[in-house]
């Protein structure tokens, strides 16, 4: 992850802006859940279990409560959110909820530069960085070995899915290689 984004502040990857979400973008941080569960999760689980989930966990109160609270990242280009990163602390612990990019502009580097805003926007208030992922998920599962997460558990899905993998990432204080 080459760039470090100023503490909190907007930066590009590309034609692509970084930046916190605003209200205005509540429609199209769901988009991005919608076209990204379906391909990503359906072969694992099933139709109906993706739908449980996007009715569940993408919903616009609890969206548009972490951007209130300025906990949800997008990448935005040409006015269209092309991903999203939410997360919450808590114990000076990060739990990366949410971080996902369309399909058609995964491999751009987006997820990593939406990643790096949530490490550098959480610097001062955490020492420790949490993901789970979807058993089965390798696309998830090579993209965070790559940011340096490493396994830590494996909890069983309330929902009847895949196993739960759970990650953890120490970040680097700023300056250090």
């Amino acid at each position: 992850m080459p760039y470090l984004p100023a503490r909190g502040g907007q930066h590009n990857v590309g034609m692509t802006v970084i930046r916190l979400a605003q209200p205005a973008d509540l429609t199209g941080v769901l988009a991005v859940g919608r076209a990204t569960w379906p391909p990503t999760y359906t072969p694992l689980v099933g139709e109906e279990y993706v739908q449980q989930v996007l009715a569940s966990w993408w919903t616009e109160s609890g969206t548009m409560s972490a951007i209130a609270d300025g906990r949800v990242w997008v990448a935005e280009d040409g006015g269209e959110i092309t991903g999203m990163a939410m997360y919450g602390v808590e114990d000076r612990v990060v739990d990366l909820w949410k971080l996902y990019v369309r399909p058609e502009r995964q491999a751009e580097g987006t997820g990593r530069a939406l990643l790096r805003s949530v490490i550098d926007a959480t610097r001062d208030c955490a020492d420790l960085i949490t993901v789970a992922y979807m058993d089965g998920n390798a696309v998830a599962q090579a993209f965070y070995e790559r940011a340096g997460f490493v396994e830590t558990r494996r909890e069983v899905d309330t929902m009847g899915g895949p196993d739960d993998v759970w990650m953890e990432l120490r970040p680097r204080a700023e300056g250090e290689e």
